[in-house]
């Protein structure tokens, strides 16, 4: 009689997550990966979007700081999302992602998101970037002047074996860092991006070099910038609900199985 309970208590739970949040989509998120619920060597979009990975490489499945996470290798492990006009950005963006780096372990750049290579409509999110050995954004197109990485405009330092939320944002205006919720540094930038057709990759430079060392999980790309309160609250918000409960409701049914099964 309790496990039939339960049972009902959790598909009626289920159902009010969904129908509560649903209203609640962000249209100007373009990729989320959860790599919770991926078929193989497909990483599943849960955006609206549905830009779907694909896995390059023998990257691992492990615990990640929500459900599943991917443990890329440093050498040849990454995720390609093939191009698709939405993941373009002319105007504004926000990268986010959850990284755990090996303590000790590469000493090159290591991207955590990048849009092609150095060339135009290019944009990036080094976990790790030479020298200043810290968090950077770049953008190809925007002004030198601007002062990227190579200027000292820097994140933090994460390559300590430990979970981090990073985030870099351009709202057409200036750019913004932050680190696990928090603004680490924000500059003036103006200008104007192009378009290109090619992949995104998470954890590499065009899928052949500046590998990521170490776990990744709930990866965004928006098409504006957020704000400092926006991504506290991704960073902090159970699997994105949100943005869209669609794609974690497996969770929950896999715990419903799990009671069902056992009754």
């Amino acid at each position: 009689m309790k496990k039939s309970v339960l049972v009902w208590f959790i598909i009626f739970s289920v159902f009010l997550l969904s129908n509560a949040t649903i209203g609640m989509v962000d249209n100007s998120i373009v990729l989320y990966l959860t790599f919770d619920s991926d078929e193989g060597k497909t990483v599943k979009d849960i955006s609206p979007r549905h830009n779907d990975g694909i896995i390059k490489g023998n990257p691992k499945k492990v615990d990640g700081i929500f459900g599943s996470a991917l443990e890329l290798n440093g050498t040849t492990d990454s995720i390609e999302i093939p191009h698709n006009e939405s993941l373009n950005m002319t105007n504004a963006i926000t990268m986010e992602m959850w990284v755990n780096l090996v303590a000790g372990g590469k000493t090159d750049n290591q991207a955590g998101i990048e849009k092609g290579g150095w060339e135009a409509g290019e944009y990036s999110l080094y976990a790790f970037y030479v020298p200043g050995d810290a968090l950077a954004v770049q953008f190809f197109d925007l002004p030198a002047d601007c002062g990227d990485a190579n200027s000292g405009n820097l994140g933090k330092n994460i390559k300590d074996g430990k979970w981090h939320h990073i985030a870099g944002s351009w709202d057409g205006k200036k750019i913004s860092i932050y680190t696990d919720g928090k603004l680490d540094i924000s500059f003036n930038c103006s200008g104007s991006l192009s378009k290109n057709n090619k992949s995104v990759y998470i954890g590499s430079r065009t899928g052949d070099q500046r590998f990521l060392q170490g776990l990744v999980d709930e990866v965004r790309l928006y098409n504006r910038a957020l704000s400092e309160e926006e991504i506290k609250k991704d960073m902090n918000t159970f699997g994105g609900f949100s943005v869209s409960p669609l794609g974690k409701l497996t969770v929950c049914w896999g715990t419903l199985k799990s009671v069902i099964s056992n009754q």
